[in-house]
């Protein structure tokens, strides 16, 4: 008997006739954040201007957003905008994907900057006004936007793409594969017994 394998939740809606958007938003996030969030808390500890002490909530509820703002951006809108982008203009598919997967996380750096800098700036500078806050954010904000930008051009820009491109090849001859027959497990089971 074939056993089900773990697959990716785009894969899994693909196969499902199912939007892919939400699941892949939700899992792609609980990964990201997660690893993201306690990379930031350990490098608050470990370069704040203070001694390691705990990190306030509000640090951690700043870089919630940021990441949740940066895996929308990342992942879930380019294909929404890129869809847009090909009804409403003269660009073809891949014109549009490229253009938005390079617009869109870029025009993102602005506000997940400013969610950055705000939780280090609650967790090295405690009970400072909301004036202070903002003078420290105008001090920061510019280099710290080229910064992202920068960091993230290989992973998010550039990666983003060439990993969709090498997806869509490598699954075209997986999708050229007949309809299992109901009550097949999955794909691999049907490609098991076709080959014998």
């Amino acid at each position: 008997m074939c056993v089900p394998r773990p697959v990716c939740p785009k894969q899994l809606c693909d196969y499902n006739g199912v939007g892919a958007v939400a699941p892949v938003l939700i899992s792609s996030t609980a990964v990201n954040t997660s690893t993201c969030i306690a990379k930031d808390r350990a490098f608050a500890r470990m370069f704040g201007t203070i001694k390691a002490a705990p990190v306030p909530a509000p640090s951690y509820a700043f870089w919630l957003a940021r990441d949740l703002i940066s895996m929308g951006c990342v992942f879930s809108i380019p294909p929404i905008l890129s869809s847009y982008l090909q009804e409403t203009t003269a660009l073809g598919e891949r014109a549009s994907g490229l253009a938005a997967q390079f617009t869109v996380p870029l025009l993102a750096q602005a506000p997940l900057s400013a969610l950055h800098l705000s939780g280090l700036d609650f967790y090295n500078r405690r009970g400072v006004s909301t004036t202070d806050r903002i003078e420290f954010l105008r001090a920061e904000f510019g280099k710290t936007v080229a910064a992202r930008i920068v960091r993230g051009l290989v992973p998010y820009f550039i990666g983003a793409v060439v990993n969709r491109e090498m997806r869509a090849e490598l699954r075209a001859p997986v999708l050229l594969l007949p309809e299992p027959s109901p009550g097949k497990l999955n794909l691999a089971c049907s490609v098991l017994k076709a080959d014998r």
